[in-house]
């Protein structure tokens, strides 16, 4: 992990080998991050709504391990219901794609991922020095993998707490309630 991150926390295990990050309570949602600000923010979220984790993982410039290690660990992760991660970059398209298909199938994946725009990438380029790449090629590869494109952070903690929270639906029936506010 890193350089530029503030390391990794697992409420279950009490383990905090963390800069200054709270343990909070453990939980079902993985979150993995690439930006130090948007993990921190998550937490503080997560903290002042009493959201638990299974694990936050701050990976920065990804020296060694990236998030394929992190989906890998966390695919027979019992405590893990969903998996949320901010990226600016994926290095090894391929085997994210390979390895994410399979996660989604029995554990729902969710991204936020920076760069949609020319600011966004020109700020992840700045942070971490990625390549941001093609935002149609991204959104391609997840819905082919079967990962959720989050739009905002708040879009990911809907998605993320609906499925921390509310068992999957059974079968090919699903329904949707929705209004229209003006």
């Amino acid at each position: 992990m890193g350089p530029n991150c503030v390391g990794l926390i697992n409420p279950s295990h009490a383990l905090n080998a963390s800069f200054g990050l709270e343990i909070g309570e453990p939980g079902a949602i993985a979150v993995i991050s690439q930006s130090v600000a948007l993990i921190t923010a998550i937490q503080d979220i997560a903290l002042s709504n009493r959201i638990g984790f299974s694990v936050l993982a701050s990976i920065g410039n990804k020296a060694c391990l990236d998030e394929i290690d992190f989906l890998e660990n966390l695919k027979d992760d019992e405590k893990t219901r969903v998996i949320a991660a901010y990226l600016e970059d994926i290095q090894n398209g391929r085997e994210f794609m390979q390895i994410a298909e399979k996660i989604a199938k029995v554990k729902p994946i969710a991204i936020l991922k920076s760069g949609r725009t020319e600011t966004g990438a020109k700020a992840a380029s700045s942070h971490t020095g990625s390549l941001v790449g093609s935002d149609a090629a991204y959104n391609s590869a997840f819905q082919r993998s079967g990962i959720i494109r989050a739009e905002s952070i708040e879009n990911l903690f809907d998605v993320l707490m609906a499925f921390a929270y509310q068992p999957l639906p059974k079968g090919n029936r699903v329904g949707v309630v929705t209004a229209l506010v003006s």
